[in-house]
Order: C-alpha cells, then sequence, then structure tokens
C-alpha cells in the first residue's frame, strides 16, 4: 500500500480541491485503517486546520469529504504528517508489527488492527492490536526504518480504569 499515491489521489480530487479552497492552511496530518484482516487496508486521510482548530477526514473507498471534527491532542496544535520521511509501506509495517507480536506476544490472538501514520515525535506507524483477551498492545514503528521504537500491553478493562479516574 502506497500511502503517497494515496493522498495524491485526495489531494487532486474535486472534493479536496473545494476543501482546501476554503481550509487554505490545512495540511496532512494522519492516515488512518482499521481493519481485521492483515492486509484489507480501508484508509481515512486527515488534514488538520490550525485555523478552525479541527480535523477533516477523507475516506478512500468511496471517496468522500467526512464532516469537521474535534481533533484528539493534549495541548498545542497537531503535528505535520512529512511523507517524504516515510520509508516504510504501510503494508510492510503492518508485517513488522504483526511479526513482533508473533515474537514478543505469541498467547494473544489479534482480532482487530487499528494503524495510525502521524508524526509524534518523528513519523510513526502508530499500531493499535485489539486480542481475542481483551488486551490493547501499542506498538509504535519508526516510518522511517521500520523499527519498532517502543510497545505496550494492557487490559481493556484497564481503559475504563483509567476513564473512571
Amino acid at each position: 500500500m502506497d500511502v503517497t499515491d494515496t493522498v495524491n489521489k485526495i489531494e487532486a480530487s474535486p472534493e479536496f480541491k473545494e476543501f482546501s479552497k476554503e481550509h487554505t492552511e490545512a495540511y496532512l496530518a494522519h492516515i488512518f485503517s482499521m481493519h481485521e484482516q492483515p492486509g484489507a487496508f480501508s484508509l481515512q486521510i486527515g488534514y488538520f486546520s490550525p485555523k478552525s482548530d479541527k480535523m477533516t477526514v477523507f475516506e478512500t473507498e468511496p471517496l468522500k469529504r467526512l464532516p469537521d471534527d474535534e481533533t484528539f491532542k493534549k495541548e498545542g496544535t497537531v503535528a505535520q504528517l512529512d511523507l517524504e520521511k516515510v520509508k516504510v509501506s504501510m503494508a510492510e509495517a503492518e508485517e513488522k508489527a504483526l511479526l513482533f507480536q508473533r515474537e514478543k506476544y505469541s498467547a494473544e490472538l489479534v482480532t482487530k488492527i487499528i494503524i495510525v501514520l502521524q508524526h509524534l515525535d518523528a513519523q510513526v506507524y502508530n499500531f493499535t492490536l485489539v486480542t481475542k483477551n481483551f488486551n490493547i498492545l501499542n506498538i509504535r514503528l519508526d516510518a522511517t526504518s521500520g523499527e519498532v521504537a517502543s510497545h505496550e500491553m494492557r487490559s481493556i478493562m484497564s481503559l475504563r480504569q483509567s476513564d473512571e479516574e
């Protein structure tokens, strides 16, 4: 999966051209996919507008613009995603993340794969793997080198506890 080709397709569309006239300051912020089978990518491309402090997402199949929405950020602004620095394809990144999961967490059977390509400290693929045992494995993979930058396993139940605090 070449995310650059997908972004170029979105940005060449009449829907995006209309959006960019309205939001000249908006920039690429993330590429998102959620699926159950490896390689079954259905992408959403997100653009952040610092002026409105909102995210606009374009679905790719079929191509359509979703309503502007609030952003999930701690403070400040959402960093711009730099595709020039992304050297690992989404398919390669997913393969590396699932291989890491099988090596380090072999008892966990993955039922859902969530991927966000974004700029955090660097360009990263941020994987959330939901497992049959009600655990969430988060793996951050450097999008330039393909190396695992960090990983953490948590119970889905721990999310509820942190919401109540």
